[in-house]
């Protein structure tokens, strides 16, 4: 068994603070309590660890818990498929130096990974699961964390193409007081 640590991002919005502890409250009666529930943006964002046998398991299963508690819809799961060197150096648990000086290639095999996206020297994004890949067939870091970009990517496209399906991404969900 693995522990994971991952974010869930949902499209309900709760404004008021007494909701908002409420909501906690809930989540926490629900399974949730060593999580770390939060608002970005009043959006219920919920800090997770679980432990489970495959990453793609234990985020699925806190979808569905946190889904039939809430009624919220995920939107999405960090760490994100695409990530800056620093959320890369903190996916893997090392510096963001190591992972700076992978990329340049001072240290390490060479060939690091193109970033996917660009926009200035400070902005790039790679795609976790190449940085992985790289990583895990240099012996630069554990198997499991390739598995877990894996299941990342694919939940987070599954997600992507369920809201797209539905209509959800352009109509958040506001609370409800039950």
């Amino acid at each position: 068994m693995q522990k994971y640590n991952f974010e869930l991002a949902t499209n309900l919005a709760i404004t008021d603070e007494e909701e908002q502890v409420a909501m906690s409250e809930r989540l926490y009666e629900a399974g949730f309590g060593d999580s770390l529930v939060g608002f970005h943006y009043s959006y219920l964002n919920v800090d997770c660890t679980k432990t489970a046998e495959k990453p793609g398991t234990a985020i699925e299963n806190a979808i569905t818990q946190l889904q039939e508690t809430t009624g919220a819809l995920v939107v999405g799961v960090t760490p994100s498929p695409l990530a800056s060197l620093s959320e890369v150096a903190d996916f893997f648990k090392v510096s963001r130096m190591t992972i700076q000086r992978y990329q340049s290639g001072e240290r390490g095999p060479g060939n690091f990974p193109a970033a996917a996206f660009s926009s200035g020297r400070r902005s790039s994004q790679w795609y976790l699961v190449d940085v992985a890949a790289w990583m895990v067939k240099h012996k630069l870091g554990p198997e499991h964390k390739l598995d877990e970009a894996m299941a990342l990517e694919q939940i987070n496209k599954t997600l992507r193409n369920q809201q797209m399906a539905t209509n959800q991404y352009s109509e958040p969900t506001a609370s409800s007081d039950e």
